[in-house]
């Protein structure tokens, strides 16, 4: 990505499109194809408020090690995003052709707000039901998985989220045009990337109306009072009716992450250990004694389909009065290493998506395979696992072996002297 092509990101127009402020005009196409990607005209402002967050609070609310792996797992998304959004005007416009009960006008200003309430109620739906219908907690669970709340965390995603929810949001296809669906699916996304901070203060009246941070900090809180709340997109009136509404407490401190901490910054493990918690681990418990907690199998099918946190007769944990010290291990390795090379990194990803439609399977296959690998070394890194080092020479040499990254002799050196890091380290161990 050129400084051209960030720089015309940066508009007041994209910036916008972080807090729905839009006109229903501005926002109604012919066809759905059509419709801008609003994610990918925000990305960039990403950057940017995360960059001014973390000047604001430091590092001690965004860790080098939390941040990363959040924004890692978004940089995944980032690839994915092109072959997501065809899959979901192809599915979503098929099933509305097929099924529809009602032909809207698709350029009304009363559709346009009728798509908006039907996107914002099926989006609660889905959220809830990724936090209470068992194993589909498995394809959320990573985006609750920081011991910390800020804008990364908002980018912190499961790489099946998106997928879970839209299988409720497909309902909407008895009435919805697809134009219309597509601009308010994204658009209702792209509002929750703000409300991941601690930053901003109760909004007094507001809280009872839209989706605030101080309302998605509950959410994102593993307190009792916390747990499966406050599962708007942008607005609370769901929650309200539905009975999962919570005020942030003044009294008693927001504790971020799930119930059980995982205590890993390995981004595989992250993404797919609640799988293997829920559909294996968790039918074949047993107490102190020795006896199932879930013996024969409709017991075990229930472990699997029921809320994760079941268990007979047990609630959730108090955690109220305790000193939560979130998962931060010591690098052996110097974290301004770890920051240059992850920079570089970033670059690699984002030159990547750009010309991944252009490019030979050959060369994507490569590539992909390099992405894969780095993500694996930084969180190796971060966990101050012993096999980082090794594994981060085989990154190096792969680094060196693309041609992208090598760029000539600059990078070429630049990446040999690089290998001074990690072998120093082997040396001393």
């Amino acid at each position: 990505m050129s400084s051209a092509d960030i720089l015309s990101k940066l508009s007041f127009a994209n910036f916008r499109y972080l807090f729905y402020a839009v006109s229903p005009n501005e926002t109604t196409f012919a066809n759905a194809e059509d419709v801008p990607n609003y994610i990918d005209l925000g990305t960039t402002w990403f950057g940017v408020l995360l960059l001014l967050e973390f000047l604001y609070v430091g590092k001690e609310k965004m860790p080098l090690n939390d941040t990363v792996t959040s924004v890692n797992s978004g940089m995944v998304l980032i690839l994915m995003k092109v072959a997501n959004r065809i899959m979901t005007i192809k599915v979503y416009t098929y099933a509305y052709e097929h099924l529809h009960l009602i032909a809207l006008d698709k350029t009304a200003v009363s559709t346009w707000f009728l798509a908006f309430i039907f996107q914002d109620f099926f989006y609660y739906l889905g959220h809830r039901a990724v936090h209470e219908a068992g194993i589909l907690w498995a394809f959320h669970q990573m985006h609750h998985s920081s011991e910390y709340y800020n804008l990364s965390t908002a980018i912190r995603k499961a790489w099946g989220q998106e997928t879970a929810i839209f299988l409720f949001e497909l309902c909407q296809c008895v009435i919805i045009p697809p134009n219309l669906f597509i601009a308010h699916r994204y658009l209702n996304l792209l509002y929750q990337f703000w409300i991941h901070s601690e930053v901003v203060p109760k909004l007094g009246f507001l809280e009872y109306i839209i989706n605030t941070p101080a309302n998605h900090r509950v959410h994102h809180g593993r307190n009792p009072y916390c747990i499966d709340r406050n599962y708007g997109g942008t607005l609370m009136i769901w929650d309200i009716l539905f009975g999962t509404f919570a005020l942030e407490r003044d009294d008693e401190e927001v504790v971020y992450g799930t119930v059980e901490p995982v205590n890993t910054f390995e981004q595989f493990y992250l993404q797919i250990y609640e799988f293997v918690t829920l559909g294996y681990t968790k039918p074949r418990m047993r107490d102190e004694k020795g006896r199932e907690y879930f013996p024969g199998f409709f017991q075990k099918v229930k472990a699997i389909f029921y809320p994760p946190g079941y268990f007979p007769g047990e609630g959730i944990p108090e955690i109220k009065n305790q000193i939560i010290k979130p998962y931060n291990p010591r690098m052996e390795i110097s974290s301004k290493y770890i920051f240059v090379h992850w920079l570089i990194f970033v670059a690699f990803v984002l030159r990547f998506a750009k010309v991944l439609p252009i490019i030979s399977w050959t060369e994507a296959l490569v590539e992909l395979f390099y992405i894969h690998w780095a993500l694996l070394v930084f969180g190796l890194y971060f966990d101050n696992s012993p096999k980082a080092v090794y594994l981060d020479i085989i990154r190096l040499v792969l680094l060196s072996a693309i041609p992208f990254m090598t760029g000539g002799h600059f990078f070429a050196l630049a990446n040999l002297i690089s290998f001074y890091w990690p072998i120093s380290l082997i040396l001393k161990s």
